[in-house]
């Protein structure tokens, strides 16, 4: 598939597109006269939101609440990667792709009743761009360096500069030409914050979302619940058809999948594989099961033995049963992951072979590495499932059983998934299971943010490869991208930090009741155009 992006080279100013049609009347029989019934959706998570503050979200779950109540400058169409714009109604690029302007909407306002203008835009992005304003939250706003770089480094700085002439126009000064730019503003942690409320609120800001999406927070039990309510001031006549949204907490997957099957919820998240086949019995819902742009993996500290050895990595490439993860394991929910690219993203090579499942070839290759009896490491690990590894710990406890079979043996250490985040971001671990979903639908959101960045989690280091990806950020022809793309993995293949494993399917079940719900690639999905017919 061909990714599509609305980047406009020569000053060409794109225009809005429609944000969807307007809010529909309630559904079901009601009495002459009554008020319609208020139209409520009921979201079922397995964990609970990490983050309130968009700037601060790392994971699924706090982004799909995030989602509802915030926005940014541009925005994903609904079923795919492709931006459209959001709070900019229009925006331009330079012909040398250094200057981007962003015109913004008229009349929008937070949900504080504060105005959204250029000095707002401005004061979201610099408070995570600039470690000495006021507002930065020190070591916790992880996306800033991916969105808008590091503007303490010549090496890694993007945005240069921002100005407003006016209170609707900000413009932006890149170091660089960066094409996946427009991208990165769509994504959920540029979303554009109220900073009266930031600046009220300081550190308690990140216990509520003050925004301008359709949707505001109504109540929040931590744990259990959090309720979003129609956002009575949503500057767009295209609003919201549902009244609220309640996202409830189920860790338990059993209770999960029960809740839909009584009618207690009208969408489900982290469905076990061995319940599909239940599922599809079932008349009044609908099992969704479509490509996300993702991938699961088994990661190495390449600073630390054995992984330091090049050629005991790709040992452990050989060493793991992917057919059997993917058919058996998952049922068939996922594919084998050929590369660190998924399929649908521009790079991605139809072509690639990837590592064949080859216990011989492991063990040659151990002992030519120094490690003949094999060798024995410490697996971190956690049991909480996600949309690349659905099982939980049944994964980790499958590759330790292939490793064995080459010598290996994996001790595994199980933990928090919080706690083994910050192993992982630390680098504080030898060999971990891990994976990624896109944020943004591009290579540069992928491969480099796993292999080319320097602070990458592996501590890989491959010169070479990161120039190319590097280069190909700045090119703006599709098939160049992808080319230099192939050729940068091509050289991460050669001296692979990760053993790829699979590519899944994110899977949601869905009452029938449920009206124009899509999946998006990046798991993050909108609802503002959902609505429900009666039970």
């Amino acid at each position: 598939m061909k990714l599509k992006s609305l980047l406009v080279w020569g000053m060409t100013a794109v225009a809005l597109t429609g944000c969807g049609s307007g809010p529909q009347n309630g559904s079901g029989t009601q009495a002459s006269g009554a008020a319609p019934a208020a139209k409520v959706l009921n979201y079922i998570i397995g964990n609970d939101v990490a983050n309130m503050d968009p700037s601060l979200i790392t994971d699924i779950e706090s982004a799909i609440v995030a989602q509802q109540v915030y926005q940014g400058l541009t925005r994903f169409k609904a079923d795919s990667v492709e931006v459209e714009p959001a709070l900019a109604e229009k925006y331009e690029c330079s012909p040398d792709g250094l200057k981007w302007t962003f015109t913004l909407r008229d009349g929008v306002k937070f949900s504080d009743g504060t105005p959204f203008n250029a000095d707002a835009v401005k004061f979201s992005i610099l408070r995570q761009m600039d470690p000495n304003h006021p507002f930065h939250v020190a070591g916790k706003m992880r996306s800033a360096r991916t969105l808008f770089g590091d503007p303490r480094s010549t090496e890694t700085m993007l945005v240069k500069d921002i100005t407003s002439p006016d209170d609707r126009t900000v413009v932006f000064e890149l170091a660089r030409p960066y094409v996946p730019f427009l991208k990165n503003l769509a994504m959920v942690p540029a979303s554009i914050v109220s900073p009266e409320a930031v600046r009220t609120m300081g550190q308690d800001f990140n216990t509520t979302m003050v925004g301008t999406g359709p949707f505001v927070v109504k109540s929040r039990q931590q744990d259990s619940s959090l309720v979003l309510a129609r956002n009575p001031n949503y500057w767009s006549t295209a609003g919201p058809p549902l009244d609220e949204i309640r996202f409830r907490i189920l860790r338990d997957a059993n209770t999960r999948l029960n809740s839909i099957r009584k009618g207690e919820s009208d969408v489900v998240s982290g469905i076990e594989p061995t319940s599909l086949e239940l599922l599809k019995k079932e008349s009044a819902i609908d099992l969704r099961m479509e490509p996300s742009l993702n991938l699961g993996y088994l990661s190495m500290n390449c600073a630390k033995p054995p992984f330091d050895n090049k050629l005991v990595r790709l040992a452990m490439n050989y060493a793991i049963d992917r057919d059997y993860i993917v058919n058996t394991l998952f049922s068939g929910t996922s594919v084998v992951a050929k590369g660190v690219i998924p399929p649908g993203m521009l790079g991605f090579d139809p072509e690639r072979k990837g590592f064949a499942y080859d216990p011989a070839k492991a063990k040659q290759l151990l002992a030519e590495a120094g490690y003949p009896n094999g060798f024995s490491v410490t697996f971190s690990t956690h049991d909480v499932r996600r949309v690349y590894f659905p099982v939980g710990i049944r994964i980790a406890e499958r590759i330790q059983q292939d490793l064995a079979k080459v010598g290996i043996t994996a001790k595994i250490d199980q933990m928090e998934f919080s706690t083994f985040l910050s192993k992982v971001k630390a680098r504080d671990y030898v060999m971990g299971n891990s994976g990624w979903v896109t944020d943004n639908g591009d290579p540069d959101n992928f491969l480099f943010e796993l292999v080319g960045r320097e602070d990458n989690e592996f501590n890989y280091s491959n010169p070479e490869a990161t120039k190319l990806m590097r280069d190909a950020t700045g090119e703006k022809d599709d098939a160049k991208r992808a080319a230099l793309y192939r050729k940068a993995e091509d050289l991460v293949a050669a001296d692979p930090p990760i053993v790829v494993l699979n590519n899944a399917k994110q899977i949601l079940a869905v009452r029938k009741r449920v009206r124009n719900l899509k999946l998006h690639p990046t798991a993050v999905t909108q609802l503002d155009q959902v609505d429900v017919a009666g039970k």
